[in-house]
C-alpha cells in the first residue's frame, strides 16, 4: 500500500475493502476483489524468475557486485506507481534488470556487474504502425538509431494487453510477455511482436484497440522506462 498524507491525496493499494489507484483523471477507489489465479504457465515461470534473481543476488553474486547494484540504484531514481521519483535499493535494481534478462533467455552472470552507466537507457522513437487480427502481430517502427538497437546481446521486450472496445483509450493493464527482439550489429528499425505467443494466447479482431507495453533491456542490464502504445486492430 503505498499513499501519501493524512487525507489520501495520492494512493495505491487495498485497505480493508477499498482499493486505491488513479488513472488520468487522478485518484478513486473501488471495491476490493479477490483476483482469481489460474496458475499458469507463465505465472509459475515469472515466480520461478523471481525467486531466480533473488537466489541470484544472496547465493551467487559477489559482494562487490552487490555493491556496485547498490551504488547504480543510488543513482538512477525511478518513478514510482504514485509517479514519484524513488531511489530502489541494489536487489530492487537487480532484479528489476534480472527477471526480464532472464524472460529474454539471457544469462544472469552477463549483467552480474551493475551497469557503469548511470541512467536507463534509451529506447529510440518507438511507434506502433500496426496491428493486423487475422495473425495477431503487432508492428513497430524503431527511429532515433538506440544503442541497444545495434547491440546483437540487447533486446526490446514486448508484453501485449487484452484488445478493448475501440472507444477504450486508456489501459493499464494487465499484460503478458509476448517476446524479445534483439538488437543487430546493423541496428535494427522495425520490431514484430505475435500476441499467440503469449500464455494463454491473446486473439485479437479486427476493430478492437489493441494495447502493447515495450522496454528495451541493454546487454550492460540498463532497462528502460516502460512505454504503452495501442492502434486499432485491422
Amino acid at each position: 500500500m503505498l499513499f501519501k498524507s493524512q487525507v489520501l491525496t495520492q494512493a495505491s493499494g487495498s485497505v480493508g475493502g477499498l482499493t486505491y489507484s488513479h488513472n488520468r483523471f487522478g485518484l478513486y477507489t473501488r471495491a476490493r476483489t479477490v483476483p482469481v489465479n489460474p496458475n499458469s504457465t507463465r505465472q509459475q515461470i515469472m515466480r520461478m524468475y523471481m525467486d531466480s534473481a533473488v537466489t541470484y543476488w544472496t547465493e551467487t553474486l559477489t559482494e562487490a557486485e552487490r555493491e556496485s547494484w547498490r551504488v547504480y540504484a543510488a543513482n538512477v531514481p525511478i518513478v514510482n506507481k504514485l509517479g514519484d521519483v524513488v531511489n530502489l535499493t541494489g536487489q530492487q535494481m537487480w532484479i528489476r534488470s534480472t527477471v526480464p534478462a532472464l524472460l529474454a533467455g539471457r544469462d544472469p552472470a552477463t549483467i552480474a556487474t551493475a551497469p557503469a552507466v548511470f541512467d536507463t537507457g534509451d529506447p529510440g522513437t518507438l511507434e506502433l504502425t500496426a496491428v493486423v487480427a487475422a495473425t495477431n502481430d503487432f508492428a513497430l517502427s524503431i527511429a532515433g538509431a538506440p544503442d541497444w538497437a545495434g547491440d546483437a546481446d540487447a533486446d526490446l521486450l514486448g508484453f501485449v494487453g487484452n484488445p478493448q472496445n475501440p472507444s477504450v483509450s486508456f489501459y493499464k493493464g494487465p499484460f503478458r510477455f509476448a517476446g524479445a527482439v534483439p538488437g543487430n550489429a546493423t541496428p535494427i528499425v522495425a520490431a514484430a511482436f505475435d500476441a499467440d505467443n503469449c500464455d494463454p494466447p491473446i486473439p485479437i479482431e479486427a476493430g478492437q484497440r489493441a494495447f502493447i507495453r515495450v522496454r528495451a533491456l541493454y546487454a550492460d542490464g540498463r532497462l528502460t522506462q516502460a512505454f504503452i502504445f495501442d492502434i486499432i486492430a485491422v
